[in-house]
């Protein structure tokens, strides 16, 4: 953990120990941040830098990657269960 200050923001290295090819390559950064707004919603933010030297696990993330982890998330929020896999 990099950084830590809730329940605002998040910053964590990021290492993609399944697949030794991507294991292989330097650690990156992830940060969460979560902005509440005045109609009691919020809205996450989340980035996924340093990735200079780490182009397989820049390929990994985009697409479904990233948007998935979001997707399940947001389903779990709002109905209180996980995404059937």
């Amino acid at each position: 953990m990099l950084e830590f200050d809730p329940p605002r923001r998040l910053v964590h290295g990021w290492r993609s120990l399944y697949d030794p090819e991507l294991a292989a390559e330097p650690e990156s950064r992830v940060t969460w941040e979560i902005e509440p707004a005045d109609d009691g919603t919020c809205a996450l933010t989340v980035v996924h830098d340093h990735l200079g030297g780490a182009p397989r696990t820049a390929s990994s993330i985009s697409g479904f990657g990233w948007a998935g982890v979001i997707s399940g998330l947001k389903t779990l929020v709002e109905t209180g269960r996980p995404m059937r896999g």
